[in-house]
């Protein structure tokens, strides 16, 4: 027997008020019953890493584990490399402005950058 699988996107909606994981997992639940789907069809769930996502006690993923034992909680691939290059962002301004500390240095010193030369 052969299954599909498949990525879908359900719904947007606007939070007004508490975003807890209680509170998400509500509206997923809502928004999985409209929409007519199983939620023992779902196989995973992805998630930026916020706690009231990921929180291992009152988080969203928690709280579908347990009508769902074994699906699969995924922070979301997209949401962690846009957190890595934020970081890196920040580390590569230093970098940058160390070099260009150092090239100031040897650029306006006739002997720092005759010491430069040396090297």
């Amino acid at each position: 027997m052969t299954r599909k699988f498949e990525t879908r996107f359900y719904n947007l909606t606007k939070l007004d008020g508490e975003k807890t994981g209680e509170t998400l997992y509500k509206v997923v639940k809502k928004v999985l019953f409209v929409s007519e789907v199983r939620m023992k069809n779902m196989i995973s769930l992805v998630t930026d890493g916020a706690s009231n996502m990921s929180g291992c006690n009152k988080g969203l993923a928690v709280r579908i584990s347990k009508d769902l034992p074994d699906i699969f909680w995924i922070h979301c691939t997209s949401h962690c490399f846009n957190l890595i290059l934020e970081k890196s962002s920040v580390v590569l301004d230093h970098f940058i402005n160390l070099i260009k500390m150092i090239s100031s240095n040897f650029s306006f010193s006739n002997a720092n950058h005759d010491a430069l030369e040396q090297i």
